[in-house]
Order: structure tokens, then C-alpha cells, then sequence
């Protein structure tokens, strides 16, 4: 009888222990794991914010050549659209500096 009641309290502390260790590697070793993948997200995230003006800013552009085009360049920098069209893609622009 002593000898299954301590087969059963050395198999039980061993199970313990695997189990004791497998969560401390589940919380720390695998948040820095995640850790490093937020950053890469968040670096991601910026060069997608940054592709995005650049293509808003591209679209203005083609949107005053065109204005300048139908117009003509003296004609269409006067007027409001053109003008709206400028100081937007300008405030893009400083954004992208």
C-alpha cells in the first residue's frame, strides 16, 4: 500500500511540474514573442499610413494636371477647385516630411 500511494505521489509531482513549467513558458516566453510581432505590426501599419498619403497626395497632383489641361496652367490656378486641390495636397505633404 506505501509503495502505490508513493508511485502515485511522485507520478502526481511530476505532473505538476511538467504542467508548472509548461505554463511559465506559455506567459513569458511566447509574450515576447508577441511583443515582437506588435512591433512589426505597428511598423507595418506605419508604412501603409504613409503609402496611403503618398497616393492621396499623387491623386491631387493628376487631378491639377488635369484642371491645368482642360483650363490651361493660368486659367486653372485661379480657380477654387484648383486651389482646394493645392493646399490639400500641400497639408499631405507636410505630413509626409
Amino acid at each position: 500500500m506505501k509503495r502505490t500511494s508513493l508511485i502515485i505521489t511522485i507520478a502526481i509531482g511530476v505532473f505538476a511540474l511538467i504542467g508548472g513549467l509548461w505554463t511559465f513558458d506559455q506567459a513569458y516566453t511566447r509574450a515576447e514573442r508577441t511583443d515582437k510581432l506588435e512591433i512589426k505590426l505597428a511598423a507595418t501599419d506605419r508604412r501603409i499610413d504613409r503609402k496611403i498619403l503618398e497616393d492621396q497626395a499623387q491623386n491631387l497632383r493628376r487631378r491639377m494636371w488635369d484642371l491645368e489641361r482642360y483650363y490651361g496652367p493660368d486659367k486653372a490656378k485661379q480657380l477654387r477647385e484648383y486651389r482646394e486641390l493645392k493646399a490639400e495636397r500641400e497639408a499631405i505633404l507636410r505630413k509626409l516630411r
